[in-house]
Parts: structure tokens; sequence; C-alpha cells
């Protein structure tokens, strides 16, 4: 009475009466009977112990049937009641698996608040457009002359103005002026390292110490800048102007890198003597 086995097989047996031609009441009745004797196993296993339970069942049957040839023990709901009796407890394991899911989402949250400061990192920096540089708040690790390469050495060749005493007197040869780039792009400490002419290395020293700001850096560095003049117009060797300004670079560069000090591209400069 305590689980209203009763209230049940009582409603089933008005329905029985009133539809007594529908098999499916039959087959509902087998089915209610079953479940209620599962219910009632359940109920008894919570207090005694499962096995000596299952064997009292199993006696109640065999005793029964004990003179027959066989029995349909195999098929019969006694051999179910057994199964379920010892089948683990799926109400636990419903509880597991309920517990895995909050489980997963506190690991899924986990991964994402870890990722979240690397997005807001993302987010922070600036973008940057095709074809722009970085801001120049940005410090890179080595200095910088705006533009790159290719603007200074056009820097270099635009600003150099062979004198016109050096151009009549057909001096011509290699400048090396070395300079220090400061962390915040000022260049300074200009000196001329090897020279040629007292005419020509005054002008590259002047056209080294115009040179605009560079773009910050972490460290400051020291370049060489090499510079070749060559006057047109005299019946000069160029071939022999190259090769001893190639010699010079050589032993400037290799004395450079004995001091961690960069050499830059070299920038050739043309002047125009008196013609043939």
């Amino acid at each position: 009475m305590e689980q209203g086995h009763s209230y049940d097989l009582m409603y089933l047996e008005v329905l029985t009466i009133l539809f007594w031609c529908n098999p499916l009441l039959y087959l509902y009745r087998k089915a209610l009977m079953a479940t209620h004797e599962f219910l009632a196993d359940a109920h008894v296993i919570q207090t005694e112990d499962k096995t000596t339970y299952g064997l009292l069942l199993a006696k109640q049957v065999l005793q029964k049937n004990h003179f027959a040839l066989g029995h349909n023990f195999n098929k019969s709901l006694t051999l179910k009641r057994l199964k379920m009796i010892h089948a683990p407890n799926r109400r636990t394991s419903k509880v597991k698996q309920a517990l895995a899911f909050p489980l997963l989402g506190l690991l899924a949250l986990s991964l994402a608040s870890n990722q979240l400061p690397l997005t807001e990192q993302k987010k922070e920096q600036p973008a940057v457009a095709k074809g722009q540089s970085q801001p120049e708040t940005q410090a890179a690790a080595e200095p910088h002359f705006p533009g790159g390469k290719k603007e200074l050495l056009k820097f270099i060749g635009q600003t150099f103005r062979i004198p016109l005493e050096a151009s009549k007197s057909n001096y011509y040869g290699g400048v090396f002026v070395q300079a220090t780039i400061e962390k915040d792009g000022t260049p300074g400490d200009f000196k001329v390292v090897q020279g040629s002419h007292a005419l020509l290395d005054q002008e590259a020293l002047r056209v080294i110490q115009k040179m605009p700001k560079w773009k910050p850096s972490e460290t400051a560095a020291t370049y060489v800048f090499p510079i070749s003049v060559v006057i047109d117009g005299f019946k000069n060797d160029k071939e022999v102007i190259n090769q001893k300004f190639e010699q010079a670079l050589v032993q400037v560069s290799s004395q450079a890198n004995a001091k961690s000090i960069r050499v830059a591209d070299p920038v050739v400069v043309v002047g125009y003597g008196p013609a043939e």
C-alpha cells in the first residue's frame, strides 16, 4: 500500500471490464505487474543483502517446479528481477553523467578565461594599414633610417655636393664617416675614420651630420657610411679607382666588425670636371 500498487491494479481491473476486447490491456497488465515487482525489489535491497534476497527468489521458483522435467526459469520474470537486483545502480550512473556536464562546462570556462588576456592584448595593439610602417613610439631592435636603406642612399647622393675645387683638381677617392645613432634615433659622435682629401672629407662629414632623426630603437648603434667620389672628365682609370675603394671598404669593414660597428651600403657620388 505504501507505493500505491493496489490502486494501480484496481484501476486496471476497471479498464479491463470496460474494454475487455482490447488486447493491449492484457499486455499492459503484464508490464504493470513486472514494474510492481521491480519497485518492490528495489525497496527491499535498500535494507537487505542483494545476494540473500536473490537466492530467496530463485528458491521459491525452483521449489514450485522441483518435479518438473523442465521449467521456463531462463525466460521468467524472476530471472529479470535477479538481473535488475544485481545490475549497477542506474540512478548513480545518471548522477555521474549529470555531474559530467557541469564539470565540462567549468573546464571550458577555465580554458576560455586563460585565453582572455591574450585576446585582450591583441585588441589593444593598434592596427597598421598595408603599406604603412609601425608607429614610431614602438622601438625596433635596431635603428632604421626613415624609409629604409634606399632612402638613406638617396639622401646621401642628393645631399653630397662636390666642391668646385675638387672637381677641377680631380680629387677622388673613398671617404668613410662614422656616426652613432642613439636609442631615440638622434645621430651624433661624427668623425671621419678614413678619408681621401680634406675637401671631400669635410663634405662627407657635413652630409652625415645633416641626417634626419632615425626611428627609435631598443639600443644605440654605431655605423660607418662609405662614400666613393668619382670625377668624370679626366683620364682616370675607373677600374683602378673602384679597386682602391673596395680595398679600403674591406679594411674598414674588418675593423668595424671587430668593434661591433655596422657598415652601411656604399654610395657612389659622381662629379664632372672639365671636358676632355
